[in-house]
């Protein structure tokens, strides 16, 4: 069976469909009702030097929330027992070198990860043994799919002053 169709397997049971989680950067007191954040945030790389809330956007703050996500996401798969990470499907908009299927370990996950958070690259990052999938969408929402426990995941989070979506499947 080929890879994406092992992940679309995965991700069609209800075991995945439990563990999935969005974590975001943006704060949950901006959510309003109906789940749309209401506060004008940048979402891209590409919108460092840009105003948002009469307030200039800086790289070095860019870096500090891209550092926190790579963070977070290492520790996810620490703690998952995930030595590495597999690329389960790619688009490589910038001819970055990636391959479909190429294993990335662990110690080396920041590269693709920093590349996903600059809209360079989109991937789908798996480990199938340990259960994890992760991605990165639009507007800095990661997706993952994990075994952590709710509660362990959300420590992990919180420790990298992230969020998980409050619009996501608990």
């Amino acid at each position: 069976m080929e890879l994406e169709d092992k992940i679309l397997k995965r991700l069609n049971s209800l075991y995945w469909a439990r563990k999935s989680n969005e974590i975001v950067k943006y704060p949950p007191e901006w959510y309003n009702e109906q789940g749309v954040y209401c506060r004008d945030e940048w979402t891209c790389f590409s919108d460092i030097g840009k105003a948002f809330n009469g307030k200039l956007f800086t790289a070095e703050e860019y870096l500090e929330v891209e550092n926190r996500y790579i963070a977070c996401v290492e520790d996810i798969a620490t703690s998952s027992q995930c030595k590495y990470l597999t690329i389960g499907y790619l688009e490589d908009y910038n001819n970055s070198g990636y391959r479909y299927k190429e294993r990335i370990a662990k110690k080396h996950i920041h590269k693709v990860l920093r590349d996903m958070l600059r809209d360079n690259v989109f991937c789908v990052l798996v480990n199938l043994k340990r259960n994890v999938m992760i991605d990165i969408g639009f507007d800095y929402y990661m997706h993952v799919l994990c075994p952590l426990e709710y509660d362990v995941l959300n420590r992990i989070v919180e420790f990298h002053k992230l969020y998980l979506n409050p619009r996501s499947k608990v």
